[in-house]
């Protein structure tokens, strides 16, 4: 299929895919690594981002832990001396004023070592807290602890509790034990403003718990039931960042994950920070980066292919033109050369009947030869046997009448001969004009042929000036020149036939003048013998109707007249023999031209093939 479509198509498919593939190449390359770099760029922020969440949650963490031990320092707690004279309402104010000024506590209490409230800002701290994890924990390490998040049942939400020991200033003993209550939802509202809209934040518990979430919903859910990987970024305590399948959203979303950092002074949280976002979101700037090479490479892809497509257009019609010239010109010579055959071919016949017609003239000489010979001989007889001159008069008479016939004949053929090679001469002038009409076409072909090898070598340039845009014009600029040089060729070849056929016809004008002349010279010389038998007749007649005295000197004329007959017969046939020989040369040139000219057109046929093919392929 691709081998029947036309040098046009063939070039414009060519210049399409070179402008078109290279770009696309070149698109799908930056593209590959656009997104690499991308992809790793989203990974990376993701995790950097749930990193630096992570070291601010603990650092966060870490000044709540330090507010509680300033709050269990303070001398109406720590110094009996000062709580003793400071009223109970002026304590909780206090406490209160902490509320007021950290705003993420809903309530900070004081109870004694048997878990009894002591003292208390705003919010609720009823009953015994003696039973609670903090107030354990502190008693047994006398150090502050931060527990884990717990559900309040009162505030319906999660909350972290942060306690620490009471000290006597004088005793350093522990005389109570200082609490404050955090609530998640300071804490969420805290993260929400450290990220994004785009990334979701959680935060998990050392048992796989959900307790700082985006959506209220999730808390208090294991992790697990998300997101199956959680055990093993537990067990690895790093930060890491992967693509994972959510099963609540049933997405494929870009996870990070990181553990807030050992802080010196703090007891270590283990807590694990996770980010996830939506990969459709995460990777948008992909998918933009895609729809804009994909347009720039479209748009430019269009562009090339449609300058390729006009050069290679501007350039295949250039070449039609050449080719449509040179198969009419070719077609041209095929039909004067068809004609010119014809021509030579009839000239040939012509040449064969008037060589033959001379040979016959040639017999007829040499019988007139003979017979003159004869007379002259029957004349000298006479001259012997004068007492016997009636009756070889008679004899004498007969012979120059059947001399005179002869002669007569001889003349027709002479003068149909001379009519003959008139005509052969008009002939090989219309020859050698045809001849002058082939010779102007074949230099018509040639400067075709070489315009068309100067566009090839210019289209050939161009391809290599355009670099691999330019390799499918180069091999049909290639193409196109050896066309050209093949049709150079052959008209080269035409013009030598011609030059071959020009040279034969000069011979044959040169022949044929030499045949005119020499049937002219024939014409005259019969002439002279047919009134020379004249002459004969008249005087066998004279000597027969005057006196026989006068018979001696009769026939003593009529032996003169005898031998000049034989002579002039003689030389009669000596000039048709001349004008035979030159008659063979006239036939062997009409020969030599009909081979040249069949040469000739086969040598068009060539050139037209060529040019057919040419078209074929354009």
């Amino acid at each position: 299929m691709f081998n029947n479509l036309s040098l046009r198509a063939k070039a414009i498919g060519f210049a399409i895919a070179l402008g078109t593939l290279p770009v696309l190449g070149i698109g799908a390359i930056a593209y590959y690594f656009a997104n690499r770099s991308i992809t790793e760029d989203v990974m990376r922020l993701q995790q950097a981002y749930a990193v630096e969440l992570a070291d601010k949650i603990s650092r966060f963490m870490f000044e709540r832990y330090g507010d509680i031990q300033a709050i269990g320092n303070l001398a109406i707690l720590a110094d009996p001396r000062v709580s003793s004279i400071v009223p109970q309402k002026q304590k909780e104010e206090t406490l209160n004023r902490y509320l007021d000024t950290y705003r993420v506590y809903d309530n900070i209490a004081v109870f004694d070592l048997s878990g009894n409230l002591i003292v208390k800002s705003r919010g609720e701290a009823s009953g015994n807290h003696s039973n609670r994890e903090y107030f354990q924990q502190v008693l047994k390490t006398q150090r502050p602890f931060i527990s884990a998040p717990e559900f309040s049942q009162s505030t319906n939400d999660w909350a972290i509790y942060i306690a620490a020991p009471v000290k006597n200033v004088i005793t350093g003993k522990i005389i109570a034990i200082a609490r404050s209550r955090l609530p998640v939802k300071y804490l969420r509202e805290r993260i929400k403003t450290l990220g994004s809209s785009q990334e979701q934040s959680h935060v998990i518990d050392p048992s796989g718990k959900i307790f700082v979430t985006y959506d209220p919903k999730e808390a208090g859910q294991q992790i697990e039931s998300e997101y199956p990987l959680f055990d093993r970024v537990q067990a690895e305590k790093q930060a890491d960042v992967k693509v994972v399948f959510s099963r609540s959203d049933k997405t494929d979303k870009v996870l990070a994950t990181a553990p807030t950092p050992e802080l010196a002074g703090m007891p270590k949280l283990n807590w694990i920070v996770l980010v996830d976002n939506d990969t459709a979101i995460a990777f948008r700037p992909q998918r933009d980066l895609l729809v804009t090479l994909l347009i720039g490479t479209g748009a430019t892809a269009i562009l090339v292919s449609a300058i390729a497509a006009v050069i290679a257009d501007r350039t295949t019609k250039s070449i039609n033109l050449i080719v449509s010239s040179i198969s009419v010109s070719t077609s041209e010579i095929a039909s004067t050369v068809e004609q010119q055959e014809r021509v030579a071919t009839q000239q040939a016949s012509s040449v064969n009947q008037t060589t033959a017609t001379m040979n016959e003239l040639g017999a007829s000489s040499r019988s007139t030869a003979e017979q003159a010979q004869l007379a002259a001989e029957s004349a000298r007889e006479v001259l012997n046997l004068a007492e016997s001159s009636a009756t070889a008069a008679r004899q004498v008479l007969n012979l120059a009448q059947q001399g005179t016939q002869t002669v007569e004949r001889t003349l027709e053929g002479m003068s149909a001969l001379k009519e003959k090679v008139g005509a052969i001469a008009q002939q090989t002038l219309h020859l050698t004009e045809q001849t002058n009409q082939i010779t102007g076409i074949t230099n018509i072909v040639t400067d075709l042929a070489t315009q068309t090898h100067m566009l090839a070598l210019n289209a050939a340039v161009e391809a290599v000036r355009a670099g691999e845009h330019g390799k499918g014009f180069g091999v049909v600029a290639a193409e196109i020149r050896k066309l050209a040089d093949q049709s150079k060729q052959s008209a080269q070849k035409i013009n030598a036939l011609v030059i071959g056929i020009q040279s034969a016809i000069n011979s044959t004008v040169i022949v044929t003048n030499e045949g005119r002349k020499t049937a002219e010279e024939g014409i005259k010389l019969s002439q002279e013998t047919a009134e020379a038998f004249t002459s004969v007749t008249k005087g066998i007649d004279e000597v027969i109707l005057s006196k026989q005295q006068t018979s001696l000197n009769a026939i003593d004329n009529i032996v003169v007249s005898s031998q000049q007959i034989s002579l002039t017969a003689k030389q009669q046939a000596i000039a048709i023999e001349q004008v035979v020989e030159a008659m063979n040369s006239l036939n062997q040139g009409a020969a030599q031209t009909a081979s040249g000219i069949t040469q000739t057109k086969i040598g068009i046929k060539k050139l037209e093939e060529a040019a057919q093919n040419l078209k074929a392929i354009v």
